[in-house]
C-alpha cells in the first residue's frame, strides 16, 4: 500500500486493502523512519524472490534542546540528531516512507451510494469540504474503500476519507529532508502497523484485532479484519510520565548504542505512576473494542496485538487481558522477515522489536515511491 498522503504529495486512488495487497518489485532498499516523540526508529529491508530480509535497524533516544523553538515543546526531533543516524547508517539520499499521527489526522467513515472508482473520485473531488473540519486549502487529503459490493449496485458503500493538516505534513516532510532523507512515502501509523499486522499474523484475519502501538505520548489503534469495518484512533496520554518508565519498557535503551542521553531518564517512575499509565492506556482500548463491537454487525475483537515503547510495561499486558477478556499479546514485527544479516546481534534485534512495529510496516511499502 502506498501512504494515504503520499499522492496528495502525488494522488492515489487505490483502495485500502487492494495497496495493502499490492504485489512489491524487488529493490535493494527499503527503509522506514518512524519519527516518534522520545524516539527515532529507522528499520532497513531488503526484497528479493526469498521474501523479506532485515539489514538493519536503529533507535535513537531524542534529547531535546530546551533553547531549540523546534524541540522544546516536543514538536519534533532536531534535525542534525538524525542526520547523525542516516551518516551512521550510510543512507544519505536515500528514498524512505514516513508516517505522521495525532490529532491534526482526522479519518471519517462516509456511506455513500454505489458509485465507480471514477464518479468517487470526482464527487470527492467537488465535495469533498463538505465531509471535513477544515478548509480545502488546508489538508492535503485521500480516501480509500473496503472490499466493495460490485454484485449489487443498489446497496450503499463505505469510503473512508482521510485527511491531515498541511502545515503538520509539511513540517515533517522538510525535517526528513533537512536531514538528507528523501522522503516518497507519507502514511499514517496506523496504516503502517495494519501492514506490518498483515505480514506477521497470517495476512488478513475474519475476525476483528486490534493493533496498537503504545508509547510516552499516546497510543495509535487500528482494527483489522471483520470485513468492511475499519476503523483507527490516535489517543493522547493525559498524564507527563516519567521518561523512565520507558527506559524499563525498553532495556536495550539503558547502554550507549541506542543513543540515550545520560540526563534523559532522571527521574525513576513509582508504582502509582505505572498503575496511571495501565489505567489510562486500559480506557483507550476498551473504548476502541466497544467501538467496534457497537458497530453495525459488528464483531466482539478476538486478539489484541501491542507494540511500542511502552509495550513491555510491568504487568501490562496481564492487566490488559485480565480486564478485556480477550488474548493480549507483544507483537514480533520481524517474525515472518529474515534476520540473517543480523547474526551476532539477536539481543540488540530483540530488544528493539517492539519499538520498531510502525517503521517495519512503513519499510514494507518504500519502494522508491513505486
Amino acid at each position: 500500500m502506498q501512504g494515504f498522503l503520499t499522492e496528495k504529495l502525488m494522488k492515489s486512488k487505490q483502495p485500502l486493502w487492494s495497496r495493502i495487497s499490492k504485489a512489491i518489485r524487488p529493490s535493494s532498499r527499503h527503509i522506514g523512519l518512524d519519527i516518534g516523540s522520545r524516539m527515532i526508529k529507522i528499520v532497513q529491508l531488503q526484497h528479493d524472490l526469498d521474501g523479506w530480509q532485515l539489514t538493519d535497524v536503529r533507535v535513537k533516544a531524542i534529547s531535546f534542546d530546551t533553547d531549540d523553538p523546534r524541540t522544546k515543546n516536543n514538536e519534533s526531533c532536531p534535525p542534525e540528531m538524525l542526520r547523525q543516524v542516516i551518516r551512521d547508517m550510510g543512507l544519505e539520499g536515500a528514498s524512505v516512507a514516513i508516517a505522521i499521527s495525532g490529532p491534526s489526522v482526522i479519518m471519517k467513515p462516509l456511506d455513500m451510494p454505489w458509485m465507480s472508482d471514477d464518479e468517487l473520485a470526482g464527487h470527492l473531488e467537488w465535495e469533498v469540504e463538505r465531509y471535513l473540519p477544515y478548509e480545502r486549502e488546508d489538508v492535503y487529503w485521500d480516501y480509500f474503500v473496503p472490499e466493495r459490493p460490485q454484485r449489487d449496485r443498489s446497496s450503499a458503500m463505505r469510503v473512508y476519507l482521510v485527511a491531515a493538516k498541511k502545515d503538520m505534513v509539511d513540517q515533517r516532510v522538510g525535517l526528513v529532508k533537512e536531514a538528507g532523507f528523501v522522503p516518497v512515502v507519507v502514511d499514517l501509523d496506523c496504516v503502517a502497523l495494519a501492514n506490518m499486522h498483515a505480514l506477521n499474523v497470517s495476512g488478513f484475519v475474519e475476525a476483528p484485532e486490534l493493533v496498537i502501538n503504545v508509547g510516552p505520548s499516546g497510543l495509535n489503534i487500528i482494527t483489522v479484519g471483520g470485513g468492511e469495518y475499519f476503523a483507527m484512533r490516535d489517543a493522547t496520554l493525559g498524564g507527563d510520565w516519567s521518561l523512565d518508565l520507558l527506559k524499563e519498557s525498553v532495556p536495550y535503551l539503558k547502554n550507549g548504542e541506542a543513543g540515550v542521553n545520560g540526563r534523559y531518564f532522571e527521574t525513576a517512575g513509582d508504582n502509582v505512576e505505572l498503575e496511571d499509565v495501565c489505567r489510562e492506556i486500559l480506557y483507550e482500548v476498551r473504548r476502541a473494542i466497544d467501538d467496534c463491537h457497537s458497530c453495525e454487525g459488528g464483531q466482539m475483537v478476538q486478539q489484541v496485538w501491542i507494540s511500542g515503547g511502552y509495550a513491555h510495561l510491568p504487568g501490562l499486558v496481564a492487566s490488559l487481558s485480565s480486564h478485556l477478556h480477550v488474548p493480549v499479546n507483544i507483537i514480533d514485527p520481524f517474525r515472518n522477515i529474515n534476520c540473517t544479516a543480523m547474526e551476532g546481534k539477536e539481543d540488540k534485534r530483540s530488544a528493539l522489536s517492539s519499538v520498531a512495529a510502525v517503521a517495519v510496516g512503513l519499510a514494507l511499502r518504500c519502494n522508491h515511491g513505486q
